[in-house]
């Protein structure tokens, strides 16, 4: 869900985006959720010659006592593949940067 502002129920989420405080983020309601709930973000395609990296970098906030896991994956093909960076449960009522070479 593409949100501005609070979270719909007390005790989650972030008050606002990170970057202005008066932007947008994406989120999935963990309040209530069905155990097979899902969220995905997919980027477009990223080529990275050999031999060299890149830098994912993004912000996240996971907060409230319902908050499960966050994975990202590097897809290849068409095979998901594991995941390259996890987090799980509640980390805080604060956004947090973090950091991926891919």
């Amino acid at each position: 869900t593409r949100r501005q502002g609070t979270t719909t129920s007390t005790n989650t989420g972030p008050s606002s985006d990170h970057t202005t405080g008066n932007g947008f983020y994406m989120y999935i309601e963990a309040s209530n959720k069905d155990a097979d709930d899902r969220a995905r973000l997919v980027s477009p395609d990223v080529t990275v010659p050999a031999g060299q990296t890149k830098c994912l970098k993004f912000w996240y906030h996971m907060y409230g006592s319902h908050v499960d896991g966050f994975n990202v994956y590097w897809q290849v093909g068409g095979n998901l593949g594991n995941a390259i960076w996890t987090r799980q449960g509640d980390q805080g009522n604060q956004w947090i940067e973090a950091r991926i070479d891919i």
